[in-house]
């Protein structure tokens, strides 16, 4: 298992101190008494000004506090999952006999689908065997008729099974929703012992909030530390990297800036694969799209031309799209100094938070809920209200504020969960509970892959034992932006 944990070594980037630059008119001294000021915690968020480079990574302070360290144990999601392991040892307690014994429920496989498919008002043979296996699992309550046909209670029964387990819900057995059906208690225990083992391995979190990402449930959580536990403050959906080409990492970083209205700096692998061809067949996409390029000697091209595909296709020049309704980083981005370029960032696409797999994204976690998740690490209600921010991403104005502390994310995989005391299973979109493939790890070609493989290939840091990524000692390197 691999998890990656990347923190700077430099308070500041030369580019800072030149004229014109950030720090231009600052004494040295003074700039760095302000910065280490701010990573304890001493100032409020504070906007970064005067910057002509949109990604202020080279920031991040030389020496942040210590803070305090808990494990992941410690958590409500792993507690759900002690719980939920306690409710499955008790369905696969049915089983006597030893392991080759099979629950009474799950002792035939249902009989095959007619057409494929169940619907609901379908005649099925095996409506009274899907009953017992639905009301053994608590999802039909006990007392109920059996019906006719497919129908009624029955079909909101299967309704609340595709919840619990990450599929569509819509009543309708397919073969996704027959297959997990025919997933025992006692294989269902063993899924939940597995998880519960990769969170024991998992990084510890730090200080007294810090979000919480599991990519199975497509979902994060923000943790606060209140009287001695670990609480949730909201739940929010979450779009991750498409399998298999762009998964995204595991990781442990800490969330430094939040930026209004970002630039998104196409990376140069999307932007030779996808972006150059769509020019190529339509030109007029470059402004449709709000693009331009930075040119070799540092021109802004705002119109498209042949000089320009030919600049971007050699690397002398870069693609970036500006902020605006369309841009792919949405109206908010959270950055987080690491050598992934992954972000937590809005997006104009919000239609897809309402599938139930939600694995689009070339790396970067996309969040339904941004301006709850602003809120929650600037955690300044009297400067950052929620209505200031709102305000702030509707402004159409890039602008950049450092946190005056930094929120760590840590980025888990688990396909089991508990909301609201019921036992959820996700798909296993990665393939890391089937043992096809390891954290860390790829099965595909894509960009986001080969910077993994870069990374695992590093083995003086990575935990022989665990495999978790641990933090590097070289200093921190900027590299190309995310993988929207």
């Amino acid at each position: 298992m691999s998890i990656r944990r990347d923190r700077t070594k430099h308070a500041l980037r030369a580019a800072d101190a030149r004229p014109g630059g950030c720090m231009a008119g600052w004494g040295t001294a003074l700039a760095v008494v302000l910065l280490m000021m701010t990573a304890h915690g001493q100032t409020p968020a504070q906007e970064i000004v005067g910057c002509q480079d949109p990604d202020p990574m080279g920031w991040l302070p030389s020496t942040p506090p210590v803070a305090a360290r808990y494990s992941l144990e410690d958590t409500p999601l792993f507690r759900s999952l002690e719980h939920a392991r306690e409710v499955y040892r008790r369905l696969a307690g049915h089983e006597a006999g030893g392991p080759e014994a099979v629950h009474p429920e799950w002792s035939k496989p249902l009989p095959p689908l007619p057409g494929g498919k169940l619907a609901p008002g379908d005649a099925y043979a095996g409506l009274a065997t899907l009953a017992r296996r639905l009301a053994a699992l608590g999802d039909l309550p006990p007392e109920v008729a059996l019906p006719v046909r497919y129908e009624g209670a029955l079909v909101e029964a299967v309704r609340r099974f595709q919840g619990r387990h990450g599929l569509t819900v819509d009543g309708v057995v397919g073969r996704a929703t027959l297959a997990a059906l025919e997933v025992t208690p006692a294989e269902r225990l063993q899924q939940i012992e597995r998880n519960i083992a990769r969170l024991r391995e998992a990084p510890p979190l730090r200080g007294k909030r810090a979000v919480l990402v599991n990519l199975p449930e497509f979902a994060l959580r923000l943790y606060e530390r209140r009287d001695g536990r670990w609480q949730e403050q909201d739940y929010v959906r979450v779009i991750i990297g498409k399998a298999p080409d762009h998964t995204t990492p595991l990781f442990d970083e800490d969330i430094a800036y939040v930026e209004f209205n970002p630039y998104w700096n196409i990376p140069r692998s999307i932007a030779v694969r996808e972006t150059l061809p769509r020019l190529r067949r339509d030109p007029g996409y470059f402004d449709r799209a709000g693009l331009e390029a930075v040119m070799p000697d540092g021109r802004i091209a705002q119109h498209f031309s042949e000089e320009l595909l030919q600049a971007v296709a050699s690397g002398g020049a870069r693609l970036r799209q500006r902020p605006g309704p369309d841009n792919a980083m949405g109206d908010i981005k959270f950055i987080l100094p690491n050598n992934s370029g992954i972000y937590l960032h809005h997006t104009p696409s919000v239609g897809l938070f309402e599938r139930s797999r939600r694995d689009f994204s070339h790396g970067c976690i996309r969040v339904e809920k941004p301006v709850a998740l602003a809120n929650f690490v600037l955690a300044d209600p009297v400067s950052w209200p929620p209505a200031r921010i709102i305000e702030a991403m509707r402004a159409g104005q890039n602008r950049t504020l450092r946190l005056p502390a930094p929120v760590q994310v840590l980025v888990v995989y688990s396909t089991v969960a508990e909301n609201e005391g019921v036992v959820h299973f996700f798909p296993d979109v990665y393939g890391y509970d089937s043992g096809e493939i390891q954290p860390g790890q790829t099965r595909g070609s894509g960009e986001a892959t080969s910077r993994v493989r870069k990374v695992e290939a590093e083995r003086e840091n990575v935990d022989m034992a665990s495999g978790w990524r641990l933090r590097p000692v070289e200093p921190f390197v900027v590299h190309e932006e995310p993988n929207r």
